[in-house]
């Protein structure tokens, strides 16, 4: 059973000026909105409707991270590396995706209108339904 965190455990975390992993952790429904995760390794980490809503996830690694219907609106995520990870439904509006690895993520139904991709391309795919555009 994956270990289970709050908001308070990450900041808490982030503010220990060690490398952040949360890799694994169940973090479903929490709000983890405007938190400083760069570099953080959420591999394998379950954020199904959590809010990392203007969240730093800069070079971030969320390799198979699990994040249907998450909030992840105005959040940073360039440069993050986001294979095989399941974003169905999520929220990315007015995000940062430049520079980031998208390959075999699910964006299915995604809404990614005004997200700054910069020349990364969402897989069609695996995006069919996702919003884009301004």
């Amino acid at each position: 059973m994956p270990r289970t965190l709050s908001r308070d455990e990450v900041a808490r975390l982030c503010q220990s000026g060690t490398a952040v992993s949360l890799n694994g952790v169940d973090l479903t429904g929490v709000d983890l909105g405007g938190l400083a995760l760069a570099g953080a390794d959420l591999s394998y980490a379950v954020l199904e409707g959590a809010s990392l809503r203007g969240a730093d996830l800069g070079r971030a690694i969320l390799w198979a991270v699990r994040a249907r219907g998450a909030d992840f609106s105005d959040a940073n995520l360039e440069g993050v590396q986001l294979g095989a990870a399941d974003l169905s439904g999520a929220k990315l509006r007015g995000a940062c995706l430049r520079k980031a690895s998208l390959m075999g993520t699910t964006l299915r139904d995604a809404d990614l209108r005004g997200a700054d991709l910069g020349g990364t391309a969402p897989d069609p795919a695996l995006s069919q339904g996702a919003m884009l555009g301004p």
